[in-house]
């Protein structure tokens, strides 16, 4: 279990940096954590919300962000309901996000097409991976 969260911590890590200099807001870096403190998964979702939270907390008071500029935590509630987390997709993709982590299969791919055709790198484990789902998949950075 603590090897999830170190894995995830590290993969937002390096995806991060790769996109600074494309998706960089006016304030800072603009990221948006789906999270699902409530809803039938609560009990995995509030530690890992906590952690992605805490760890960008840190990144910013230890490190001033990522290459000096400010990391914005922005956290949409789903429940772990893939229609709330298409909704929070909806309502973050025009703020410039940096990435986008729905952390719920379901959620993810429904948002992979969109963000494809958005520019929006997509950070999420999916439990069940489909070729015949991704091989349109295109996304540039």
């Amino acid at each position: 279990m603590r090897l999830k969260y170190i894995a995830l911590g590290l993969a937002v890590a390096t995806a991060l940096p790769a996109a600074v200099a494309t998706a960089q807001a006016e304030d800072g870096l603009y990221v948006p954590f789906f999270t699902y403190r409530t809803g039938p998964f609560a009990g995995s979702g509030i530690p890992i919300a906590n952690g992605l939270s805490d760890y960008m907390t840190m990144l910013n008071e230890r490190d001033g962000g990522i290459g000096g500029v400010k990391i914005i935590i922005d956290e949409c509630e789903t429940g772990y309901d893939t229609k709330k987390g298409v909704e929070c997709y909806d309502s973050v993709k025009g703020k410039n996000p940096v990435v986008i982590t729905p952390l719920s299969t379901g959620v993810t791919l429904q948002v992979i097409p969109k963000a494809s055709v958005d520019k929006i790198p997509v950070l999420s484990m999916v439990r069940t991976f489909s070729f015949r789902r991704w091989e349109s998949v295109s996304v540039d950075f």
